[in-house]
């Protein structure tokens, strides 16, 4: 269910403009370059090395979430966490291109491993809070 929310914001966003220069709402499609509200969304899923039965916070993730952890610090990522129904996750980047977004995926413990598999897609952010804050999962050590 996150994932289809995920791709219906992915394919349609909002730009603002109009020729007597008040603000008018008009979509946009995937199609539209890539500008400063476009950022990276990673859903993880259960991968082949994922074991059965056994819950999340018994997978061995903790390399993964070290490594969220620095992606954030380095200030790469926006939102990271797990999906609260699903074994899975999302995670939302902020970085040059889909190509850094993929490398980062394939860099991350969790899918080289097996433990995860993550698609990830171009979003473009239209509407969104300041800031939300949260008690950090793994804080610095």
């Amino acid at each position: 269910m996150a994932a289809a929310f995920l791709l219906s914001v992915t394919m349609v966003g909002v730009s603002a403009s109009s020729s007597d220069g008040t603000a008018a709402m008009t979509p946009t499609t995937s199609t539209t370059q890539e500008n400063a509200n476009t950022v990276y969304a990673a859903i993880y899923r259960p991968g082949p090395a994922w074991q059965e039965g056994k819950p999340m916070d018994e997978q061995g993730l903790r390399p993964h979430g070290l490594y969220i952890r620095d992606l954030r610090d380095a200030g790469k990522l926006i939102a990271g966490g797990r999906l609260v129904e699903t074994n899975g996750g999302l995670a939302v980047f902020r970085v040059s291109s889909i190509e850094e977004a993929r490398e980062i995926i394939a860099s991350d413990p969790a899918i080289k491993s097996g433990i995860f598999e993550a698609d990830v897609q171009p979003w473009m952010i239209a509407f969104s809070e300041k800031a939300f804050p949260v008690k950090p999962l793994y804080p610095q050590e």
